[in-house]
This record gives C-alpha cells, structure tokens and sequence, in this order.
C-alpha cells in the first residue's frame, strides 16, 4: 500500500512540475486591480501566543478605528496544505496573495481583517512528528481560528466578528462556528458540504484525464526549446548542472517523459485502490484509523479523514443561524459550481439570511481565469494575479450590511 500510494504521489508531483515548467518561462498579461489607499494600519501580531503552536500574523487596522467607534472584523481561514498569511502557497507565483488582497481592501474600507500562517506552512513537520497518527483538522485549522476569534475579541476597536473561509476553511466553517467561534457571520469561499474523499477523487481524476496529453505536449515544448540551444534555461527549470550539455538536456528530458508514461499507466489501478481504501474509513475505529497511513508523504493517517467523516459540514449547519455569504467561482476546477455551489444553494435556499454569489470566469482563489480544465488553472498560479474587485467589494458591502450599529 505504501508503495503505491508513493508512486502515485510522484508522479503527480511529476506532472505538476512538468505543468508548471513551461508557463514559467513566459510572462502574461496581468489584471488591473482597484487602487487601495493604505488608510489603515499593520499590526504585527501572534495567533496562539501562549499554545504550542504560535503563529505570525498581521492584524490589519482601519485608522479610523476607536474604543468609540468600533470596526467590524473578519478573520480569514486557509484552505488545505501549506500557505502562508497572504494565501500563497509552493509553486505559486509570489504575487499570488490573495489574503493579502483581501485584507488591504476591506481594512481600506473600514473593516479590521486578522490573517495569519498556516500551521502546515509554520510548524507542518514538527506537528506531524508530536501528533502522528492523531492529527485532524482541528489542530490543523480549526484550532487557530478559535485563538484568532479571542485575540479579536479582547480588542476594544473591534465590535464585530465574522469568519471567511476559503475551501477547506469554509467546509470546516460551521464546525469552528459551533465549537466556540460564536461569530457574528460567515464567509464561505468555494466551500463544499460534500465528502472531501469525494473531491479528492473527483480531482484526482480530472487530473489523470488531462496527465497524459499535458505531458507529450509539454515534453514536446521542452525538446523544442533544448533543440533552440535554450541550454542555460532548462539548466536552471530542471535543476541540472551547469555543465550539462544540450545533448544531455535532450536525454534527460525523454527520460522524464519515459518515466512519467511509465508511472501514467499505472494510475488507473492506484485510484481504485485509493478509492476502496477511502470508503472503508468510514467503518474504522478510532485504533484502526490510527493505524492506516493514508498518505506516506505527508504522514496523514485514516483518522485524518474519520474526523472530518464524524464532524461533517451538514452536522454542523443547521445550528448556523447567523448570516451567510456563499460566493463561488465559475472557473473553479477544485471545487465545482455545477455540484459544489449548486448542492449548497438547494441546502440553504429558504434561509433569509444566507446569500449566494456566483461570479463567471473567477477562478478558486476568485482571481480572473480563461481555464477550461483543472490542468490550465494549475498553470494560472504560475503567473501574477489579484483577487477581483468586484468580489471584494461584494464582501466589504455585505459585512457592512450585517453589522449593526
């Protein structure tokens, strides 16, 4: 099982880089973003200060803020894997920030945004070898929300709590809500209320759909660029010495190409294996769960997903009473409008206070997107982009219409 589940990891991460190795090269048009006026303030702080696991943030600040004219806050919360406190995340483009796009706007416009690491990106080693096999999302997520919403709470300038969640954060939304969040409202950016090993699979064939073409076509880039005597380039993109000859390049690239084939066709079988072992979580007990590694790369057991199973988004929302703003991408290939947003509007149509955006051609960091499939939108990260203003502006407008004065 190991053995598969790391072949499978490798050649993702395989296809990913070579995914990502042309677009790189080229730069691209960028998107014009709302001038911001910096009528706020930076305030380094430390989410956790006193748990095991502190972590660096920054507390956004509108100036006009006061213990006589308290802000409305909102605390943003990642998504899945390592990013930092602007939202980026490995093989992104560094400009690609979208917490950071979030926080300037809405602290120009009057609202108090707390953003911080990760704890995947602060202390992801260090908390995988102290918890193991025990490691869920709440001390992944969830727990560092709960320490944001309390360092929020015992500021004075602040009158308002919400919570913004994108992806995972937002289907773990109405568990942190409910466990002690108490928030005034919540944000939830291509959330999903369906089983994550769903979308895990769902993506992981999507993916595989597109592995086999993404890589003739990007080998066949590659060549063409060594056949160019761009020597020094692929040198430098596929990390090989700087001595290594044209010629060399030339082998070395077949070779990637020839490996990756290789591995390709093994997939199919790996998925079904993954898919069975995926639905037997649910039977675990906590002692089994615990003793299944699901992923050896990244030393995530089955109890990982038992808790989330056990502790699932429909358990949880029909205690939310508190507004709601559901906003979802068209372009999204991670989480899908057509069954995600969808599956979410037919849930919480009849509440008054829940509200739904659906924008076209934004993409799951709600930045602008021409992709047509998971494959393209990976490639959209390697290049400089800023969240659309018209969704930053439907955030700030809705925040200040729930806060009451």
């Amino acid at each position: 099982m190991k053995k598969i589940q790391s072949t499978a990891k490798r050649i993702i991460m395989l296809v990913l880089l070579i995914m990502f190795i042309l677009p790189m090269i080229h730069q691209t048009t960028t998107h014009a973003a709302e001038k911001i006026t910096h009528n706020f303030y930076e305030i380094p702080v430390t989410v956790g200060e006193h748990s095991d696991w502190p972590l660096s943030g920054i507390l956004t600040m509108p100036k006009t803020a006061s213990t006589d004219r308290p802000v409305p806050a909102v605390i943003l919360v990642h998504g899945s894997g390592p990013s930092d406190l602007n939202g980026n995340a490995p093989l992104f483009h560094p400009d690609i920030r979208p917490f950071y796009d979030l926080a300037n706007f809405l602290s120009a416009h009057d609202i108090a945004v707390l953003r911080y690491d990760n704890r995947n990106f602060a202390h992801g080693v260090h908390m995988a070898a102290n918890y193991g096999a025990t490691f869920t999302v709440i001390q992944e997520t969830v727990a560092p929300a709960l320490y944001a919403a309390e360092l929020l709470r015992n500021d004075p300038r602040i009158s308002y709590v919400y919570l913004l969640g994108l992806s995972l954060g937002g289907m773990v939304a109405p568990r942190i809500h409910a466990i002690g969040g108490d928030f005034d409202g919540i944000i939830l950016m291509a959330a999903s209320s369906r089983d994550p090993r769903e979308i895990s699979m769902t993506q992981n064939l999507l993916a595989f759909e597109i592995a086999e073409e993404q890589i003739k076509l990007q080998t066949a880039q590659m060549l063409m660029l060594a056949e160019m005597g761009d020597v020094d380039l692929l040198q430098t993109l596929l990390g090989l010495p700087p001595e290594t000859t044209q010629d060399e390049i030339i082998v070395f690239i077949h070779m990637i190409y020839e490996n990756a084939m290789t591995e390709l066709t093994q997939i199919p079988k790996q998925l079904e294996t993954t898919q069975k072992l995926f639905d037997s979580i649910s039977y675990m007990s906590t002692a089994k769960a615990q003793s299944v590694l699901v992923d050896p790369n990244i030393g995530m057991y089955a109890y990982y997903w038992l808790d989330i199973i056990n502790h699932s988004f429909e358990l949880y929302i029909d205690a939310v009473d508190v507004p709601m703003l559901i906003m979802q991408g068209l372009n999204d290939f991670t989480i899908l409008a057509d069954i995600d947003f969808a599956r979410l509007q037919n849930r919480l149509y009849e509440r008054e206070n829940v509200r739904f955006r659906l924008y076209h051609g934004l993409n799951h960091l709600f930045m602008p997107s021409s992709a047509t499939n998971i494959q393209e939108s990976f490639q959209e990260y390697a290049f400089p982009a800023q969240m659309s203003v018209h969704v930053l502006r439907d955030i700030a407008d809705w925040i200040h219409m729930n806060t009451v004065s």
